[in-house]
């Protein structure tokens, strides 16, 4: 089990990794957020980041069921939004 958890770990640190990379998925949210004049194109960038997590989740974690590809994508949604 302990294993399991530190591979879990792992996976999840790769993905925040990605998410925070220069230019990746939340950079790109905040700058859309930063530039936005109107509440459409806040939520056009926040639907765009959450398609980024979701597609960046779903290659890391390929042989999951969906239910763990959704909560993991939502944990990281809050993990990124929250900083």
């Amino acid at each position: 089990m302990e294993n399991e958890s530190s591979a879990d770990a792992s996976v999840v640190a790769d993905i925040d990794a990605q998410i925070n990379v220069s230019g990746g998925a939340k950079a790109t949210l905040d700058a859309s957020v930063q530039a936005a004049a109107s509440t459409d194109v806040i939520i056009d960038a926040y639907t765009t980041f959450y398609s980024a997590v979701e597609s960046t989740v779903k290659s890391h974690l390929q042989s999951a069921g969906s239910a763990e590809v959704d909560a993991t994508t939502q944990v990281m949604i809050l993990i990124n939004t929250a900083t």
